[in-house]
C-alpha cells in the first residue's frame, strides 16, 4: 500500500482492522482499488456495498459465487415489483458520494407490484467526468436491452434497486442463429417464455 496516500492508507487499515469488523458490515467491503492517476482520471473497483446512505443497494447478495444459480423463489419473495421490459436510455449521477446508473425500462409486462408503463432501475456503478466505479457481478446494461426485472423500491420512492444487488437483473439474450430469446439466471441457457412461465407459477402459487 505504499502507492497510497497517508491518510488514505490510514483509512483503508481501519476499514480491514480485525479489531473494526462492524466497519466492513456497516461501510463496505472492498474487494480492490485501482487508481490511475494519468490525465488525474480515477478507476475504483469496489465490491459489495452493504450501506449507502440514500439507496436502497443496501442487500447482500443472494448467491456466493456470481454465476452460480439464483434462489428464485427467494428472489420473487423479495421483489416488491417483477416486470419485463426494454432499456430506453440510461443516465448517471452522484447519490452521495457513489456513482449509480439510473436505467429507464419500457414496461412490457408487469408479473408483480404495481402496474406502470415505465420503471426507472437504479443500478451501483458507472462513469462521471474522469471517474468510474465498477462492481464485481454488476451486468452490462445498454440502451436496447430487454430485462426480466425483480426489484425493490428505492428510499427516493422514484426507482427501483434488484433484489440481491445484481440477482434481479435478468438479461434477455438473443441466439444469432435462430433468433429465440433466453436467460441465464442459473448458469444455463433457458427460453425466457418457459422462465417467465416458472416466475409468474412461483408468485401466484409459493412453494
Amino acid at each position: 500500500m505504499k502507492w497510497f496516500p497517508a491518510r488514505w492508507q490510514r483509512s483503508v487499515q481501519m476499514l480491514f482492522s480485525p479489531q473494526q469488523p462492524h466497519r466492513c458490515h456497516s461501510i463496505a467491503t472492498f474487494s480492490g482499488f485501482v487508481f490511475a492517476m494519468a490525465g488525474r482520471s480515477v478507476r475504483v473497483l469496489v465490491g459489495v456495498a452493504l450501506l449507502i446512505p440514500g439507496m436502497a443497494v443496501a442487500q447482500q447478495p443472494l448467491r456466493h459465487i456470481e454465476g452460480s444459480a439464483i434462489d428464485l423463489s427467494t428472489v420473487i419473495q423479495k421483489a416488491s415489483l417483477i416486470v419485463r421490459g426494454r432499456v430506453t436510455k440510461s443516465e448517471t449521477r452522484w447519490v452521495g458520494r457513489t456513482i449509480f446508473t439510473f436505467h429507464e425500462l419500457n414496461v412490457s409486462e408487469t408479473v408483480k407490484g404495481a402496474r406502470n408503463r415505465k420503471v426507472t432501475v437504479a443500478v451501483a456503478g458507472g462513469s462521471i467526468g474522469n471517474v468510474q466505479t465498477t462492481w464485481p457481478g454488476s451486468p452490462t446494461i445498454v440502451a436496447g436491452d430487454e430485462l426480466v426485472f425483480f426489484g425493490v423500491l428505492a428510499p427516493d420512492s422514484q426507482s427501483y434497486s434488484a433484489v440481491g444487488l445484481f440477482d434481479g437483473l435478468v438479461k434477455v439474450h438473443e441466439q444469432s442463429n435462430s433468433g429465440q430469446l433466453y436467460v441465464l439466471p442459473r448458469g444455463q441457457p433457458e427460453p425466457v417464455e418457459d422462465f417467465l412461465n416458472e416466475v409468474r407459477s412461483i408468485h401466484s402459487f409459493p412453494r
